[in-house]
């Protein structure tokens, strides 16, 4: 007996990947139908799977005549035999190609089970052939890692050396972060010389100050004469993000290969501050220290709702948040005028009083 596992092939390929992946090693063969359109995605699914072309039938139809595809369906079945086992994904592809899938299979004489993914479910829901309702919900085991969900959508990461590490360990970050001293004046002087700081090259009052405040802090220094880029990114904000880094990690209980930090893709060619995935659902953080000015936030809201397009991003399932320290406030309360920028593009904000409330949870 040999088992097939039948894919409709769209835009969206996590659908497809997720029960690939779910069954694993049970498929002796794998039978894609899909479009002219959509041949991108396909070869994405089959690199993410591991899956290598003698293993695979490819079948091209018109995404738009039901018999064109019960045609092409009808053509190999010659090579099939009476025993073989078919698990039918309908999740795939538009209504059409799904209803000529149904139509062939359902009217076969092989032995099938066509199922459908509810996207966000985590569930395989058998649809045919009748069963009863208490035992039609197969549970969906396979947990997707951020590389692999990104790898869903053709990005590849482009900085993985880094991803997990930290400037800092968690217990300085959370010290850094009780003490406020991000809200020093000298670390504006910081951020104003960027990545030009060298001792013996600094006016000699700004040097011993700056001396002063990195002792006082218990700040080490990686280098003697100067400051590394990573810990000016650390000392002017990437704190913060460190910080909410362990602060999701151990509050949700993830663990790597399922959250980074950091991570640079060539999808979007944008930095995702945090990223992680739970119950195959993509979660990406923008982490700012302070957001005042209108202009910065609607910038940082569009980068997040560029993340969630379907075409150019990593689709509209993606839930994203953008989490600071200080939002401007009026009346004790986020400013009308960002949350409601901000539902516009079904983006969640996350301040520090939400972050660390006995209520939490993403």
């Amino acid at each position: 007996m040999t088992k097939y596992l039948v894919s409709i092939i769209g835009n969206q390929t996590l659908p497809n990947i997720l029960p690939i992946k779910e069954f694993d090693n049970q498929i002796h063969k794998y039978i894609f139908i899909s479009t002219s359109k959509v041949q991108t995605e396909l070869s994405w699914i089959k690199n993410l799977c591991n899956i290598e072309e003698n293993q695979c039938i490819n079948l091209p139809v018109d995404e738009n005549d039901i018999s064109d595809i019960v045609s092409k369906l009808e053509g190999i079945s010659e090579q099939f035999n009476n025993d073989d086992l078919f698990l039918v994904n309908l999740t795939g592809g538009n209504k059409i190609m799904s209803l000529g899938v149904f139509q062939f299979f359902s009217q076969s004489s092989f032995k099938i089970k066509m199922f459908y993914l509810n996207m966000g479910s985590n569930v395989l829901r058998q649809v045919y052939p009748a069963i009863d309702a208490s035992l039609r919900d197969e549970p969906l085991l396979y947990r997707i890692n951020v590389a692999d969900f990104l790898g869903s959508y053709g990005a590849t990461i482009t900085n993985s050396y880094g991803i997990f590490k930290m400037t800092k360990p968690r217990e300085y970050t959370t010290v850094f972060f009780e003490n406020e001293w991000s809200k020093e004046p000298i670390i504006r002087k910081i951020r104003e010389e960027k990545y030009n700081i060298i001792f013996d090259r600094i006016d000699a009052v700004y040097r011993r100050e700056l001396r002063e405040f990195l002792s006082k802090i218990n700040f080490s220094l990686t280098l003697e004469d100067r400051i590394t880029k990573d810990e000016i990114l650390y000392l002017t904000g990437g704190w913060w993000e460190e910080y909410c880094f362990h602060f999701i990690k151990e509050k949700l209980d993830i663990q790597e290969p399922f959250i980074a930090k950091g991570l640079m893709n060539d999808k979007t060619n944008n930095e995702l501050d945090i990223a992680f995935v739970k119950d195959n659902v993509l979660h990406v953080l923008e982490c700012k220290t302070t957001i005042l000015n209108k202009d910065d936030f609607e910038d940082y809201v569009y980068k997040l709702a560029a993340i969630k397009d379907n075409k150019n991003g990593f689709g509209i399932t993606v839930k994203a948040y953008l989490v600071t320290n200080l939002f401007k406030m009026t009346n004790n309360q986020i400013d009308a005028t960002f949350k409601k920028r901000a539902e516009a593009f079904n983006v969640k904000l996350i301040d520090k009083s939400f972050l660390q409330s006995e209520s939490f949870s993403l």
